[in-house]
């Protein structure tokens, strides 16, 4: 596994046709706009807005900012959006963008339904296109979801002939996550949850020496990083100050079967009603197949 496929890794576990960087600055500004405009959506619409920054030890910086409107009825809007920078890494890597669209219904009741859109990649290297959808059911000290989800990717190589337009690898596939959180602790949260991939394609061909030729390094650590299935357990306990927690993901690769672990502890700090700081600071341990790497982030979340 090679550095730019522990990059994804890391990336996937934040956020998933990508947009390119000009197109994700218009997704955070729409985020601040919509802030501001926030009031005039409906009396007692609660406004939540996060930011966050990320960096590894690899030198590449992630900005996200996300936009969550909690309308009267209970059911919950979400925009999302950021970019990956990679102007300060060695890999000398096109900047990637990301944006995101969806809705939940009221959360408290047994039932809950969710259904959001995300595009993520780099303009004329690789896109992803995902549709989600999160079915809940919750009692007082349970939460199960399941989520199934379509996806729709697309790698493009270089062009091999002037005048020629460059080769394209094209595939869909679906995902279905299942996912379960108990409350039986007091003061505490034990979440666990496991994923699969199937592909229309066979991406294992992304292995193979045609593919080294035709694709740029950039797709191809992408690629590599395509998940056949993935397994998550998080601790959480409430503090006088916050939230603190631990978490495990343990990601493999559908095109060479390479796995990879992350951990990483988080801490949140509740300032005021209003105003949450957070940090987390993570490993992603990459088997001996390839580049380890550390990361953290930090992020503050404004809620009116």
């Amino acid at each position: 596994m090679r550095s730019s496929q522990t990059l994804w890794f890391m990336m996937t576990f934040r956020h998933r046709r990508q947009t390119g960087r000009r197109n994700a600055h218009r997704a955070l500004a729409a985020l601040l706009a919509v802030l501001a405009a926030g009031p005039a959506f409906a009396g007692g619409t609660a406004v939540t807005l996060s930011l966050e920054t990320t960096r590894d030890s690899l030198d590449v910086a992630d900005y996200q900012g996300a936009l969550q409107l909690e309308l009267p009825s209970g059911v919950t809007l979400d925009l999302a959006g950021g970019i990956t920078d990679y102007s300060g890494s060695d890999l000398r890597y096109a900047d990637t963008g990301n944006l995101a669209l969806g809705f939940t219904t009221p959360r408290e009741r047994p039932f809950a339904l969710g259904l959001s859109w995300e595009t993520w990649g780099a303009k004329e290297i690789y896109t992803t296109d995902t549709l989600t959808l999160d079915l809940m059911a919750s009692t007082p000290r349970w939460e199960l979801r399941a989520s199934p989800a379509w996806l729709d990717i697309e790698l493009t190589g270089r062009a091999l002939l002037p005048g020629r337009p460059p080769p394209r690898v094209r595939t869909g596939a679906v995902a279905l996550e299942l996912a379960a959180t108990w409350y039986g602790w007091d003061r505490w949260a034990l979440a666990m949850a496991a994923a699969r991939w199937d592909y229309d394609a066979d991406v294992t061909r992304l292995s193979g020496r045609r593919a080294q030729l035709f694709l740029s390094n950039q797709a191809l650590g992408y690629g590599y990083g395509l998940a056949d299935r993935q397994l998550h357990a998080s601790l959480d306990r409430e503090t006088a100050f916050g939230l603190a927690g631990v978490a495990w993901t343990r990601t493999r690769s559908a095109v060479d079967g390479s796995r990879w672990d992350t951990l990483s502890l988080r801490l949140d700090w509740d300032v005021s009603e209003s105003v949450t700081f957070y940090g987390e600071a993570g490993r992603v341990d990459a088997g001996g197949g390839g580049e380890d790497a550390a990361f953290a982030t930090l992020g503050v979340s404004l809620r009116g």
